[in-house]
């Protein structure tokens, strides 16, 4: 199966020269779907990369919280299913 087929945009730090959580690598994704930061909902297993680094760039940012042990101040799922349901609440 060809996954990258799947999506509209791969970024990684092969592309952008950026690793997360430094924040012009969540711009570097949003300027190729050209969409604003803000119109933009980064979902991410790791609260330092993928939650911090999704929110210092303007993202709103999506915790997959599989042990329950994030923050209560931090927007969480438990599993990645659940992500549709939260966007559609959004």
């Amino acid at each position: 199966m060809k996954l990258r087929a799947s999506f509209n945009v791969a970024v990684g730090v092969d592309t952008c020269g950026k690793a997360k959580p430094d924040k012009r690598i969540f711009l570097h994704a949003v300027n190729k779907l050209g969409i604003q930061p803000k119109e933009t909902i980064f979902v991410g297993d790791s609260i330092e990369r993928d939650h911090n680094g999704a929110k210092n760039a303007g993202l709103k940012a999506l915790l997959i919280d599989r042990d329950r042990k994030a923050p209560a101040d931090i927007e969480k799922i438990q599993r990645l299913e659940e992500a549709l349901a939260y966007i559609s609440n959004v």
